[in-house]
């Protein structure tokens, strides 16, 4: 009944702390950040790219220091010498002015910046002359995400009016191995030579693959590329044509 005393029966005391989630498993990780080879678990370029992104734009979180001094503050809340409404309200106030400054950034100057950051990667053993677009011989080959943020690629710069792709990172593949056919290992070989201007025509190969150029390679000078599946398409188009 209402307002009826009530007496304790049993009283048991217990003590139970909350434990967090384990950090990583690999059953946990997500296959396009992170892989395991060999029972070693390695970064994939994806989850490359977003920690070169943190470290860049988020200094203060991503630096190890950080998680030091959060524990100690921590534990100064637990000792009741640091008020915890104040530390909650100073660290989402720096926080939250990283998340705008991220949130108004430029999508090209993050390319731009992963690009710098792994060009050995992206451009293996290519100077900067050597990256001209083998399709137009006008534009760039540069590090481009998608416009939906699923994939990313290697393409002219002079897009849309060049559509040429060089090679794209949508399937995940460790960019750092070798492959077993290297650029270095390919001779390059002579095709014939033009009929209009007598300008021997090479089949070559780079980072991206096979390529026709019609011309020799000259200091100042940037001969006309085209890929070897673009050729195809041409020749193929044109037989139907004739």
């Amino acid at each position: 009944m209402v307002k009826d005393l009530v007496f304790p029966v049993n009283v048991h005391l217990g003590q139970h702390f909350t434990k967090p989630p384990s950090r990583y498993s690999e059953g946990a990780l997500d296959r396009k950040y992170v892989t395991a080879k060999s029972r070693v678990l390695h970064p994939e370029f994806r989850g490359r790219m977003v920690s070169a992104f943190l470290l860049h734009h988020f200094s203060e979180v991503a630096d190890y220091s950080f998680t030091a001094n959060m524990e100690t503050e921590l534990d100064n809340v637990s000792a009741g010498s640091t008020e915890w409404k104040g530390l909650l309200k100073d660290y989402w106030e720096r926080f939250s002015k990283y998340c705008a400054d991220a949130s108004k950034l430029d999508g090209r100057k993050v390319e731009r910046m992963l690009e710098e950051k792994f060009g050995p990667i992206l451009f293996p053993d290519v100077d900067k002359d050597s990256r001209i677009c083998p399709s137009c011989s006008e534009g760039t080959l540069r590090f481009n995400v998608s416009r939906y943020g699923e994939g990313y690629f290697i393409g002219c710069d002079r897009h849309p009016k060049c559509k040429y792709i060089a090679r794209s990172f949508s399937q995940q593949e460790d960019e750092t191995e070798p492959t077993e056919e290297s650029p270095k290992s390919f001779t390059p070989r002579l095709l014939g030579v033009m009929p209009d201007s007598d300008q021997k025509v090479f089949l070559k190969q780079g980072p991206y693959g096979y390529y026709v150029q019609n011309g020799e390679d000259k200091k100042g000078l940037f001969p006309k590329r085209a890929s070897l599946s673009e050729v195809k398409d041409r020749l193929y188009y044109s037989r139907r044509c004739n």
